[in-house]
């Protein structure tokens, strides 16, 4: 009865076929690195790095659209305008990425010269406008409930990568990843297109596209800046390091982000919600949400990744090659799984409307990290997987930044130990420390499980509320109003 509960479930069916395509994504990343080595994969490593710099300046259309559609989705006629003209101002976006990226190659500026990135170039340019409309159809289908389809799409992608990692190596398997992406994009969008219930045409109305545009442009700084962050990490590795060092990042990094995207197959589905309920609430009930949302959240992200970094050495046992991988990987792995913390209050800010506010937090940190990075890589020339510190760094101040701003917002205290004790208590902190000192100390592979033990022992109360969670959602899906 519960199993059957559970396969019928549209949220447990959604979350166990994004986790089933994150265990693709991660089979796909063991095998390309095995047949692509440190050298390509550093190549393939900076493809992926345009792709997401390009992907993240959106001028904030989807963003923008997710927030206006989010909060006022019962109005259809409204939505539909709104949809259509984003339509519009993404195929002008297109327009100026496919201009960028004439410029760059007519004034041969030598982009990425030592990737020998021109040779990929107009590849490239077909992926990059395909990804400006998947996220802005994606997040339309997503509000009206369409989590079937976009698991779906969302699968295209790693099953056609793990296909073609079977029949290429080195040089060739650069071009038939970047050929299984477009493959990827043109099923994509024409599956969204023909589900859409909104009639996918350019349409042009100034003022509803320039409330789109000017409520966007601030989401735009605050996300942009936000992901930029690690992207401008990974662009200081990728240019004061060679080819090899930065192939060892990617593939770092690359396992250490799955934690985050497991999560996020989650919080994807729970976002909507989250805006709709925080712009309804008072500051009584607003509180009571945020608690509750941000201890399942954050709490598992934490204790899933002490369990990621206990067993990686198992995988890198099967991949000698990148042993040298495996600090920067603990590193990242904290540092990515620090991005947990801001879950809630980012929300909470969007929905009461304070986009100028979490905007300029975020452009903020973006130069503190760009700073950071830059002095530990040219002045200090730390080891290439130290530099990741710079983004810790920066990832700890945004968070206290902005809980003292969410708290402000409800008028909570906002003193040093409350402050702390929200976005950062003593029973995360106290393992994250540990496994901090121990990767600067070099403690072998197989003191890590002291972490794990540690978490599960000042944690089990919380533990035993998150699997409460669970239980709840598996009864009643419409708790997160799939």
């Amino acid at each position: 009865m519960v199993v059957s509960k559970i396969f019928k479930n549209k949220v447990i069916q959604y979350v166990l076929s994004r986790y089933f395509t994150y265990f693709i994504q991660f089979i796909n990343s063991l095998f390309i690195a095995v047949y692509l080595g440190p050298f390509y994969l550093g190549i393939w490593g900076f493809i992926n790095l345009v792709l997401q710099y390009f992907t993240q300046i959106n001028f904030g259309i989807p963003y923008s659209v997710n927030v206006i559609v989010s909060t006022k989705k019962d109005d259809k006629a409204y939505v539909e305008q709104v949809f259509q003209n984003s339509i519009f101002l993404t195929s002008v976006l297109s327009f100026l990425a496919l201009a960028c990226l004439f410029f760059l190659n007519y004034f041969d500026l030598n982009l990425g010269a030592k990737y020998n990135f021109n040779e990929y170039l107009p590849l490239v340019a077909l992926i990059i406008i395909g990804n400006y409309f998947i996220p802005l159809l994606s997040n339309v289908l997503r509000i009206y409930g369409k989590i079937g389809e976009i698991a779906f799409a969302q699968s295209i992608l790693p099953l056609s990568m793990l296909a073609v990692s079977f029949f290429f190596k080195g040089p060739q398997l650069v071009y038939a990843l970047i050929y299984a992406q477009i493959f990827s994009i043109v099923a994509t969008l024409a599956l969204f297109i023909y589900k859409l219930d909104l009639k996918f045409r350019l349409t042009f109305n100034w003022k509803v596209s320039k409330y789109i545009q000017r409520r966007g442009l601030l989401l735009f700084i605050y996300n942009s800046s936000f992901y930029l962050i690690i992207i401008s990490t990974r662009s200081i590795i990728s240019y004061f390091y060679n080819v090899s060092e930065f192939g060892m990042f990617t593939f770092a990094f690359t396992l250490g982000n799955t934690v985050n995207l497991l999560l996020s197959s989650l919080s994807f589905l729970i976002f909507p919600k989250v805006l709709y309920k925080l712009s309804k609430t008072t500051n009584e009930e607003g509180i009571s949400f945020l608690n509750k949302i941000r201890h399942s959240y954050i709490y598992t992200s934490h204790f899933f990744i002490y369990i990621l970094i206990f067993v990686f050495p198992v995988f890198l046992y099967f991949f000698p090659k990148y042993n040298e991988a495996l600090d920067a990987f603990r590193l990242i792995g904290l540092t990515i799984v620090l991005y947990s913390n801001t879950f809630g209050y980012q929300g909470l800010l969007l929905a009461k409307e304070k986009d100028k506010l979490i905007a300029t937090i975020s452009a903020s940190m973006l130069v503190l990290n760009v700073v950071l990075g830059f002095v530990f890589a040219k002045y200090f020339a730390l080891d290439y997987s130290l530099i990741i510190l710079a983004t810790t760094v920066t990832y700890f101040t945004y968070i206290f930044l902005l809980g003292y701003f969410g708290r402000k917002l409800l008028e909570q205290p906002v003193n040093f130990y409350s402050l702390l004790n929200d976005v950062f208590p003593i029973k995360l902190l106290a393992p994250f420390l540990l496994v901090t000192s121990m990767v600067i100390l070099k403690t072998p592979s197989l003191m890590y499980i002291f972490p794990v033990i540690l978490f599960v022992a000042i944690n089990y109360k919380s533990i035993a509320e998150i699997k409460k969670t669970i239980r709840q959602i598996i009864d009643n899906p419409k708790i997160i109003n799939i």
